[in-house]
């Protein structure tokens, strides 16, 4: 399935500079900027390298976030 990925393993330092990029990265993006998001799975990765989930939400296709 497709998927976002927000962070991973990271310290605020990295993860703000990272996030700096991002926001250039999709400011330059010929395309279209949005996406629908229909539920979010919030995940943690166990010292197995495994993915658990730990809190799965359906979205209401009635709410709309503009920006």
């Amino acid at each position: 399935e497709p998927h976002v990925t927000l962070a991973q393993d990271l310290t605020q330092r990295p993860a703000a500079e990272l996030a700096e990029i991002a926001r250039q990265r999709w400011s330059e993006y010929p395309y279209q900027r949005v996406f629908t998001v229909e539920s979010l799975t919030f995940v943690r990765n166990t010292s197995k390298n495994v993915w658990v989930d730990l809190a799965h939400f359906q979205l209401d296709p009635a709410l709309s976030i503009h920006r």
